[in-house]
């Protein structure tokens, strides 16, 4: 399973944190620097991989997780999923994407979205409880 982070900056941390603690060996980056990754994470580096790519991978495979999608996570057939894309709080995800499935995280109450890192750790949970391990 890889991950893919498009305009993600300042919560670069906290997503590569979550992503490293439930296994993810790489971490694409669309337009995101990965100068955002600071601190003792920073040091760390070579535990995640960041690769940073110029376009969007194909559709296959791809799931993208953004508020405006009607599926629920939950519903996601996981055996398919080979990359998890999320984007900045800010941008989030294009509207003319391209993936194999799209999915939300159903939410309660007023806010618009969740942080990078919190919705990364509620999919990448999702994932493993499904008992997939790509």
């Amino acid at each position: 399973m890889k991950v893919l982070l498009y305009r993600v900056g300042r919560n670069l941390n906290r997503a590569y944190r979550t992503a490293e603690a439930f296994g993810i060996t790489e971490i694409l980056l669309l337009e995101s620097p990965a100068a955002y990754l600071k601190g003792n994470l920073f040091q760390a580096r070579g535990r995640v991989d960041l690769t940073p790519i110029e376009a969007w991978p194909a559709a296959e495979g791809l799931l993208a997780l953004e508020t405006r999608y009607c599926r629920p996570l939950w519903e996601v057939d996981w055996a398919r999923v080979q990359i998890i894309a999320i984007g900045g709080e800010t941008s989030g995800l294009p509207r003319k994407i391209e993936a194999e499935q799209k999915a939300v995280i159903p939410m309660q109450g007023k806010i618009s979205g969740l942080t990078v890192e919190a919705a990364l750790a509620i999919a990448l949970y999702e994932w493993r409880r499904s008992g997939e391990r790509i």
